[in-house]
């Protein structure tokens, strides 16, 4: 385990499995019962300094808990007094196994190599003090090793549990990001097919509801038809992409239209049916070099095209024209729509199914996505939507 990732870790564990209360309470109520079962057997401890060292070796044990180089320097300066004033380790030696499992757990591994030079040190000095064999010494230090030793293991039992919990969640964050990001894209996906289609399928039939020749409403309804069998047509492919597996985001609901027509084909439909309702389309763009765009810029800049071409049929004065250019180039695909502003038509006089707002917000993600741009607004008395697009 590297040293960042260990840093990581220990942090995460510090914030995530921090000590309960509970667990601190109940280790400070045994520490007091211990400090009364000495009172009440009636040990010395050597006057008011042996009490305070024996007060101190009992506090390190909840302060550890909490603040482990705290609760270290407490067990140590009462194991000192220990020997001074109480002349007995046995106290000491297990507040110090039990500072050492506490800590080491809790902490990075430099504070268990000070904390056990520590303590080892105390042993060295608390053995030459009473003049103890070396066998005492080793044995004790052994105890400081194993006690280091499991809590090693159970920082890195915990912490390794900590780090997959932190993993899982992650992968539940991307997951969800995943499947937000997907029923955005169908959604908007639904809006451009529905709002466009329909769009026309109004302005076609409204256009010539007071026309009485038979030949301009047949054709009329021949339009509607067309218009219509496309919006199933686009429908079904997107329907079919829900319900088919494997990588919904791989697969686009138009592959059907560019295979039939190519991208300059589905581009001169849309033209054709904003022109079919009346307005004076002025069209320009690239008829070759569009195969060996990605599918997802191909998708992009025919729907930002579709959209743009919406808003004017919904929100130009009638008969209008429209300027309407898909340029590409080695570095970038460029749609400019221009188009008058209808003053006198403002957005609350409009039926509310001609005017939700998301189409904007649409082109502004499906550039946003492939890292490029979208802005529409109105300059001058022109309404106008700018996409660029990486190539």
């Amino acid at each position: 385990m590297s040293n960042t990732r260990l840093a990581q870790g220990i942090n995460f564990l510090r914030a995530t499995y921090r000590v309960p209360n509970w667990l601190v309470a109940v280790v400070a109520g045994v520490a007091i019962v211990s400090v009364i079962d000495e009172f009440v057997r009636g040990s010395a401890v050597g006057g008011p300094a042996g009490l305070l060292a024996f007060f101190l070796l009992h506090a390190s044990w909840p302060v550890v808990l909490r603040l482990p180089t705290l609760g270290a320097l407490i067990g140590l300066a009462g194991s000192f007094g220990a020997v001074l004033y109480i002349d007995r380790v046995g106290i000491a030696i297990m507040s110090a196994m039990i500072v050492l499992v506490a800590g080491t757990a809790l902490s990075r591994p430099a504070f268990s190599i000070a904390t056990l030079t520590g303590f080892v040190g105390w042993t060295w000095w608390a053995t030459n003090y009473f003049g103890e064999e070396a066998p005492v010494f080793w044995g004790q230090v052994l105890l400081f090793l194993l006690s280091a030793a499991l809590g090693t293991f159970i920082r890195v039992v915990v912490l390794e549990l900590a780090l997959t919990k932190r993993r899982l969640h992650r992968e539940e964050e991307r997951a969800e990001q995943a499947r937000s990001d997907e029923r955005t894209a169908i959604a908007r996906d639904l809006h451009d097919i529905v709002a466009h289609e329909l769009t026309l399928i109004s302005l076609q039939s409204v256009s010539r509801r007071r026309s009485d020749d038979p030949q301009e409403l047949q054709a009329v309804l021949r339009q509607v038809n067309e218009t219509s069998r496309s919006a199933l047509t686009e429908l079904r492919a997107l329907l079919g992409v829900l319900r088919s597996e494997g990588d919904v985001g791989t697969r686009h609901s138009l592959d059907a239209t560019f295979t039939t027509l190519g991208l300059p084909g589905a581009l001169e439909t849309l033209v054709a049916r904003v022109a079919a309702v009346g307005f004076d389309v002025k069209a320009e763009y690239a008829l070759t070099g569009w195969e060996s765009l990605r599918p997802s810029t191909k998708q992009a800049t025919f729907r930002i095209a579709q959209e743009a071409l919406t808003n004017v049929s919904k929100h130009a004065p009638a008969g209008s024209r429209c300027d309407f250019a898909v340029r590409l180039d080695k570095e970038q695909v460029t749609v400019l729509v221009e188009s008058q502003i209808a003053l006198a038509r403002k957005r609350e006089s409009l039926h509310p199914s001609l005017t939700s707002g998301q189409g904007i917000i649409g082109i502004g993600e499906r550039a946003s996505a492939l890292g490029g741009s979208a802005t529409a607004g109105p300059v001058n008395d022109h309404w106008v939507v700018e996409a660029h697009l990486p190539a």
